[in-house]
């Protein structure tokens, strides 16, 4: 497994941005058999539909999240987006987001573990997970009801966050380019 990264600090133009991403992804190595990538970004990204167009032009799903700042391939700031990229011929990705999380949420949790693990060859030893910022509904909690549909598999992961607003409502968390 290889791991590919990727910037850009255009929030206007996606031809630009696209471009930008590509000349780094492609020029790095070619992507393996299987990929998935995680994106995080300012919301800026969100708002001018970047993050939407940049998920559209690659070839593999992309989940990720808002946050503060960036920093990848020597490069650092708020208005950075980053793209990483796991790409392997040994090893498949599967891709999911819960609906809206309210109440109990460890079945809505759960089901959606269950619904992606199952497009895989075998069970996962590796979550990445993007937890959404719900006031009402604590990080702990949403953790726990996901290590626990794991199952023993690995869980690394970030919590969305911005940082223009005091309640954090410009926090987003990202799947396929939807919010």
């Amino acid at each position: 497994m290889k791991m590919l990264n990727a910037s850009t600090q255009e929030v206007d133009d996606p031809s630009v941005a696209i471009a930008e991403i590509m000349e780094q992804l492609y020029g790095q190595n070619q992507l393996l058999a299987n990929s998935a990538g995680f994106i995080t970004c300012c919301h800026d990204y969100l708002e001018t539909g970047m993050v939407k167009s940049i998920c559209d032009a690659l070839p593999f799903e992309i989940v990720g999240c808002t946050t503060l700042a960036n920093s990848v391939n020597k490069e650092a700031g708020t208005l950075l987006l980053c793209l990483s990229v796991l790409t392997a011929d040994d090893c498949r990705f599967a891709t999911a987001s819960t609906p809206p999380l309210s109440g109990d949420i460890n079945d809505t949790i759960g089901e959606t573990f269950r619904n992606a693990a199952a497009r895989l060859d075998g069970p996962p030893k590796l979550t990445l997970a993007f937890l959404p910022m719900i006031g009402s509904i604590g990080g702990e909690l949403m953790l726990n009801a996901l290590d626990n549909a794991a199952s023993g598999a690995h869980v690394f992961g970030i919590t969305a966050c911005d940082s223009d607003t005091a309640y954090y409502s410009n926090s987003f968390t990202v799947h396929n380019g939807k919010e």
